[in-house]
């Protein structure tokens, strides 16, 4: 078995290449061959030899280059991702995903319309610890990290009798999320994933790791099902931060109520 990912501008969305070293790594305890590719500006985008595409997170300058480079290669993401491709977006790289960007100075970058989400970009951050509850995941367990944006996330509801294209990622259980107001996180379209969490993402979460290996596993593979790793250590992390952050229950309530 073999796993290949695509990792789309390394030289601008050059952040959070931690989360590839955690899925590989991973793959490989498991006996899963690994090979990695880049696609930098200009260059050809192989998502038919891809088994799960990779866009990290980066400034908003990078932002606007790639904007300006991929306009030509959306239709085949698109078409990659309604076939099943597996694709991880991290903080600048989900946005990138949305249908656009408008930045603090009132310009427009152009989104690939994956997700069905807009973000407005604002002078003050969103940032410090948080903890997710994720739906797709068959566990109880948080996903926790960190976020540092200065993006309002919005994913839009879709009319009675329109596809729904995406639905947020998860619930924030502490945390600001997509936007600070409605305590959703990220995005999921398919096998599409996109999220503000950092750290980087996977490193304290192997049961989302998992999950999207499973997920661009099972494209080729046919509903593929990972062996168990002792993940004791990678465990032991995750709750040691959800506690060690998690706000005392009546700041929780003061915050629910401030939003």
């Amino acid at each position: 078995m073999q796993l290949r990912i695509l990792h789309l501008y390394p030289d601008l969305l050059n952040q959070e290449k931690g989360s590839i070293l955690v899925l590989a790594q991973r793959a490989r305890w498991r006996g899963i061959d690994v090979k990695l590719n880049e696609a930098r500006r200009s260059d050809p985008w192989p998502l038919k030899n891809c088994d799960l595409a990779f866009l990290g997170s980066g400034t908003i300058e990078a932002q606007s280059v790639v904007a300006q480079d991929w306009p030509d290669k959306i239709t085949a993401l698109k078409e990659a991702v309604d076939s099943g491709l597996a694709l991880l977006a991290i903080a600048a790289g989900f946005q990138l995903l949305g249908t656009g960007i408008s930045t603090v100075t009132k310009e427009m970058i152009p989104g690939a319309g994956i997700f069905n989400m807009v973000t407005e970009m604002r002078s003050r951050r969103l940032e410090g610890p948080i903890a997710v509850r994720m739906p797709c995941l068959q566990s109880e367990q948080p996903v926790v990290g960190y976020e540092n944006h200065h993006g309002r996330t919005r994913v839009i509801s879709i009319a009675a009798g329109q596809e729904k294209v995406a639905s947020p990622l998860g619930r924030v259980i502490y945390g600001q999320g997509n936007n600070g107001q409605d305590q959703t996180e990220g995005a999921r379209y398919k096998n599409a994933v996109g999220t503000y969490i950092q750290g980087p993402t996977l490193a304290r979460n192997p049961h989302l790791a998992d999950f999207i290996l499973e997920q661009a596993l099972s494209r080729r593979y046919d509903q593929v099902r990972l062996a168990p790793l002792d993940d004791r250590l990678e465990n032991q992390a995750n709750q040691e931060f959800f506690h060690r952050y998690r706000p005392h229950p009546l700041k929780q309530i003061l915050l629910s109520r401030r939003h």
